[in-house]
């Protein structure tokens, strides 16, 4: 508890400071973030639209029971917490940059395979692979904007961050609950965060590639 106090004490002694001091401004911060904004956005689609769809996915084309689906996909969350917990042995034996990438493109191939699979032997190695990738991708996308941003302006830059995440899945349900009951299937939300997840990797190699330059 004595710990606690004094680090909100520090906290609010720094917020104080730059109160007085310089003011950020959210859209210079989100300039500086630039194209990371699309993967940022995708991983909030990826994970609102499989949470909510790939239930109703489940129990409309492939059958299955209600609690049983639902189970699935807290296994899916389960396996991502792991892999989330452990991101940066991971990334030290993998390299942070071609990791997020290739999370990217696997998240696009598990989910065209959960559009169309509906057994539960299919689609248990499914989920457990795009788990573990899908969720590495949050830790290192922090790590991607604390790179692209200084101290004084991190605050507002996660912020930025949870933002776009919240507001492009929550759009991105929209888009596909619309496209679904148009078409009266909700296997075709997955085809829409599969194409985002395909922009998202392009995104994040010219973004390595312009650091690399102005590096």
């Amino acid at each position: 508890m004595v710990i606690g106090v004094s680090v909100i004490k520090d906290t609010g002694v720094k917020a104080s400071q730059l109160s007085q001091g310089e003011r950020i401004d959210s859209r210079v911060t989100l300039r500086k973030i630039g194209l990371l904004s699309i993967p940022i956005m995708t991983g909030g689609a990826l994970y609102q639209v499989t949470s909510y769809f790939g239930p109703l996915n489940l129990t409309k084309n492939g059958d299955w029971s209600a609690s049983g689906a639902d189970a699935t996909l807290a296994l899916w969350i389960a396996i991502g917490t792991v892999t989330s917990y452990y991101f940066g042995a991971i990334c030290a034996r993998f390299g942070r940059r071609e990791l997020l990438k290739a999370a990217y493109i696997v998240s696009c191939a598990c989910a065209l395979l959960l559009a169309v699979l509906s057994q539960w032997y299919l689609v248990m190695p499914v989920l457990i692979v795009y788990g573990a990738l899908l969720f590495i991708t949050y830790p290192a996308l922090f790590a991607y904007v604390t790179e692209a941003t200084n101290e004084k302006e991190r605050g507002t830059a996660f912020g930025i961050l949870f933002g776009l995440q919240l507001g492009g899945g929550a759009a991105t349900v929209y888009v596909c609950g619309t496209i679904a009951d148009a078409l009266n299937d909700p296997a075709y939300s997955f085809v829409v965060v599969s194409a985002l997840a395909v922009v998202s990797a392009i995104a994040l190699s010219v973004w390595d590639r312009g650091r690399a330059v102005s590096g």
